[in-house]
């Protein structure tokens, strides 16, 4: 009716892209050429805007100077706008964003009223508030809101929820002569299950606090891990200790020992240890399957990654002798993800059911997970799928909604920090060997561990296999 078209573009106030695009050249080479394409009948508005909160103005305005009426008030219902709302997916987000919120919020034990103030703005400076504080400040009205009437309904229902057992139970904690209080997994513990120890020692003056973890796995930060409570503050919270290190493990080699040991440590926060592996088993612990990038711009799907997968697991199958039962192997396969999306990078298939399609009479032999899920478990083989840069790769570039730093002020001092450590755990689920795919898996390595590639990898550079 109009001759008109309209685009949003994801560029900043100089035209540039998040960095986590994929090709960031080429989108910015996609702007240009819409915009000479339509010649003048583009309207465009950009991500800045939507930060600045003047988007929606400078749409009205480049659409009434177009001659195309915009009506003053809403052309929509409330109930409609909330059904457009809710089919658009943002309830889903948004009740993920409130039940992860509640959840610091009462790890940390939180108050309503300490909260609000954090929002509260004087009149006068709402006048110049930007849509961040605007957006944090609705947040938390609808948080308080929706807290009170969950509080109510759990004590009117007579239940607890997880936080509130914790909370609730450190006022019936009292003397009971304990005499050994014994702690696992202690590299996750929270600032709520640390105050909960700390009532029990002050209430069993002679007991005696024997605590196990690995800092080093330390991974549960969103789920309220404090791994500053293990490192830096356990004399001030729990008093003098004694350490001693676990150095020698029984699952892997000290090949595998030498080379998760130097990226770890470069994390400036760890614990320095010296782990010692299996002496029966000394081959290369590390396989990186390097992707073929093909031409630029190209658009063939690779299927090199598959193909290899498929070779590399017939071999484990034929040759593997750790576990025979009937002349057949038995070793256990693991697939991990960052994410729990077995689909592949460049990928058209999901990666669970080709494999197991494949290998129909083996399906046993495997399992897919994400690396989190993984964290205790072990396999003779690991495969870890899609690292990559960019969205939903590895180190993770998604970022946590900035409401969160409401109550969770616990970031990294050093880059990547618990993204290192959750890189450190992938490859050390294997008894034998890991294996890294993805089309920047080597580029990624280099970065992200920050070590020289050595006798402890092997690089397979595959070749393009066209569609």
């Amino acid at each position: 009716e109009y001759d008109e078209y309209y685009e949003h573009f994801a560029l900043d106030k100089k035209l540039n892209p998040p960095k986590y695009f994929r090709d960031i050249e080429k989108y910015k080479r996609d702007y240009e050429i819409k915009k000479k394409l339509f010649d003048g009948k583009l309207i465009c508005t950009y991500s800045y805007q939507k930060l600045d909160d003047t988007l929606f103005d400078s749409l009205v305005k480049q659409l009434r100077a177009r001659g195309i009426k915009v009506p003053e008030e809403n052309v929509i219902s409330d109930e409609e706008a909330i059904e457009k709302f809710r089919e658009a997916g943002y309830f889903t987000y948004f009740a993920s964003l409130l039940s992860n919120f509640l959840t610091h919020f009462k790890l940390r034990e939180s108050k309503l009223d300490e909260l609000k103030s954090k929002v509260n703005t004087p009149w006068f400076k709402k006048i110049f508030e930007g849509t961040e504080n605007k957006r944090a400040r609705a947040f938390v009205e609808i948080f308080e809101f929706i807290f009170n009437g969950y509080q109510q309904k759990l004590s009117k229902e007579g239940r607890v929820d997880y936080e509130d057992m914790l909370i609730e139970g450190m006022k019936y904690i009292e003397n009971q002569n304990l005499k050994f209080l014994i702690v696992d997994e202690f590299q996750d513990i929270s600032s709520l299950r640390a105050e909960v120890l700390r009532k029990i020692q002050k209430y069993n003056k002679n007991v005696q606090f024997f605590s196990v973890g690995d800092d080093w796995q330390s991974i549960y930060r969103f789920n309220g891990g404090d791994i500053k409570i293990m490192v830096s503050k356990y004399e001030q919270l729990f008093g003098k200790k004694e350490r001693v290190d676990l150095g020698l493990t029984y699952r892997f080699n000290d090949r595998l020992c030498e080379l998760t040991s130097s990226f770890i440590l470069k994390n400036k926060h760890q614990l320095n240890k010296k782990i010692k592996g299996r002496q029966d088993y000394n081959e290369i612990p590390l396989l990186i399957f390097k992707q073929a990038t093909g031409e630029r711009n190209s658009f063939k799907i690779d299927f090199s990654l598959k193909i290899h997968l498929l070779k590399i697991l017939k071999n484990i199958f034929k040759e593997d002798k750790t576990s025979i039962e009937g002349g057949i192997s038995k070793a256990k396969i693991l697939f991990l993800t960052r994410y729990n999306n077995n689909n592949y990078r460049n990928g058209y298939e999901d990666l669970e059911k080709y494999i197991c399609n494949i290998f129909k009479r083996k399906k046993g032999y495997f399992e897919f997970s994400t690396i989190h899920s993984a964290k205790g478990a072990e396999a003779d083989y690991v495969f870890l799928m899609n690292v990559h840069d960019g969205y939903r790769g590895f180190p993770s570039t998604i970022e946590n909604d900035p409401i969160l730093s409401l109550v969770v002020n616990d970031i990294d001092d050093f880059e990547h920090e618990e993204e290192r450590r959750l890189f450190y755990v992938a490859l050390t689920r294997t008894k034998k060997r890991s294996l890294c795919t993805g089309k920047w898996a080597l580029i990624l390595l280099k970065r992200f561990i920050k070590i020289r590639i050595t006798k402890k990898v092997i690089i397979m550079k595959t070749p393009i296999y066209p569609f």
